[in-house]
């Protein structure tokens, strides 16, 4: 997580708006008090591992420290952290970054076919890339 805590907040803070966030993004009901720990670990840059089953919520688990310090209904996506999608599986990846993008996040999955195809070249293109689209 390269933020750092915005002067006058607190992790508790920002658990809250990324609960809220996620719940308002994704449609649900209320967040798993394990993907609230491990938000609050990468949130405190402490290492987190999760084991969970296919579909138990893991995916959202990482969402979380994203969302809050990502505001999905803001119009200035220009000022919005970029997620980087990073999964052995490439089906996988490009389905989460499109995903996101449709709920407003800007995301993108980043794998040798996406690189070769859009012919990044730098860290600063993939930003231009990913701002100035919703899908790749």
């Amino acid at each position: 997580m390269p933020w750092d805590i915005p002067h006058g907040r607190t992790v508790n803070d920002l658990l809250w708006e990324a609960s809220e966030r996620a719940q308002h993004t994704f449609d649900l009901s209320s967040v798993y008090d394990w993907q609230l720990e491990a938000c609050r670990a990468i949130l405190e840059k402490r290492d987190c591992i999760l084991s969970a089953p296919t579909g138990g919520g893991k995916t959202l688990a990482f969402y979380l420290p994203l969302l809050a310090f990502c505001d999905p209904t803001t119009e200035n996506a220009s000022n919005q952290p970029i997620t980087l999608i990073v999964s052995p599986l490439v089906e996988l990846m490009n389905q989460q970054a499109n995903d996101l993008n449709e709920k407003g996040i800007p995301a993108v999955a980043l794998c040798g076919d996406n690189l070769r195809d859009k012919g990044l070249t730098s860290y600063h293109h993939l930003i231009e890339l990913s701002h100035g689209s919703k899908t790749w």
